[in-house]
């Protein structure tokens, strides 16, 4: 398998965990992996009357980092203007909105979840 498929499908699961675990917590899952042009958004969940933009990062192990460490500037300023292109194609000036990281990091079999609701700001 090649890395990209093989970062995608570790991907994949990260967006899913994520997605579960916050749909546990009172979220609603409104779509996953957004494409806009070359961005994409990993989730938009909606709670109460807010909408929560997630970028998700998934780590087996420390070997590479924390997962909030792979958030450079680069990728921040990428996920914001995926967000802001995804608010002007729907028309989302009115909306309340947040700009949110889910890291999520697996050691010894234990899951440890990192939610920044405002990570964005």
């Amino acid at each position: 398998m090649t890395q990209r498929r093989n970062n995608k499908k570790k991907g994949m699961v990260g967006e899913l965990l994520a997605a579960n675990y916050l749909q546990s917590h009172g979220y609603e899952l409104i779509d996953k992996n957004i494409q806009i042009g070359h961005l994409e958004i990993d989730l938009l969940l909606k709670k109460e009357d807010a909408y929560y933009f997630v970028e998700v990062k998934y780590r087996k192990n420390r070997s590479f980092g924390d997962p909030i460490e792979a958030m450079t500037k680069q990728k921040c300023l990428l996920f914001k203007r995926a967000v802001f292109a995804y608010l002007s194609r729907h028309q989302m000036s009115h909306e309340i909105i947040h700009l949110s990281f889910m890291g999520i990091l697996e050691e010894n079999g234990s899951l440890t979840y990192n939610w920044i609701t405002d990570f964005f700001a």
